[in-house]
């Protein structure tokens, strides 16, 4: 087991189910198929990184393609909302032993190996890090062993633009040191597209 744990949030690529803000634009399918074209892009940035990886699916482990490799542990998040299938997941890594820990998202296609690499190191560092999204949410968010509080995710408006500014407040609450990441955009709406998604 490597000391280091990569967590990715994905959803299963059903019609109707994912990027629904995107799928009222453009329809279920497009909407889809832009989710799977982030989730490829993805895939091939965190392979070569040197950590263990978890694929935490929403809805129960789906049969696609793209995450059935040795290289990924396929896992199932809990019922609730955002923020406690967050720290569950976060907690249930620490208890297992791991001793810094990364959650992402899957729909940030600027995401890359370097970055993630980065909030690793600051995992050792600051001990807590986060990757801000121009939405106002974030994109990722890590931490080292012991640094971990059920709080940072907890009275928090997930759907709201003032996840990352409210998560701030609460480590600053703690007296914890953080590091900041580049912020990046994640696709919600046809605006967020990359030139010649579509």
């Amino acid at each position: 087991m490597n000391k280091s744990l990569l967590i990715v949030f994905v959803k299963n690529p059903v019609p109707g189910k994912v990027k629904t803000r995107l799928s009222e634009e453009i329809g279920n399918e497009k909407a889809t198929a832009i989710y799977l074209r982030c989730l490829r892009i993805l895939r091939e940035q965190i392979i070569p990184l040197d950590c263990d990886i978890w694929i935490s699916f929403d809805r129960g482990i789906g049969d696609d393609t793209i995450w059935n490799s040795p290289r990924f542990q396929r896992r199932t998040q809990i019922e609730g909302d955002l923020g406690l299938k967050m720290y569950d997941d976060i907690r249930k890594a620490f208890k297992l032993g791991y001793e810094q820990v990364c959650l992402i998202g899957s729909d940030i296609p600027e995401l890359n190996k370097e970055i993630i690499d980065q909030a690793f190191y600051h995992c050792g560092q600051e001990g807590v890090v986060l990757g801000p999204c121009y939405d106002g949410g974030y994109y990722l968010v890590g931490f080292g062993e012991g640094k971990l509080k059920g709080d940072y995710f907890h009275g928090i408006t997930w759907s709201g633009s003032d996840v990352f500014n409210s998560t701030i407040i609460k480590i600053t609450r703690h007296g914890q040191a953080f590091e900041k990441l580049p912020i990046l955009r994640d696709i919600d709406t046809k605006k967020d597209l990359p030139d010649g998604w579509l």
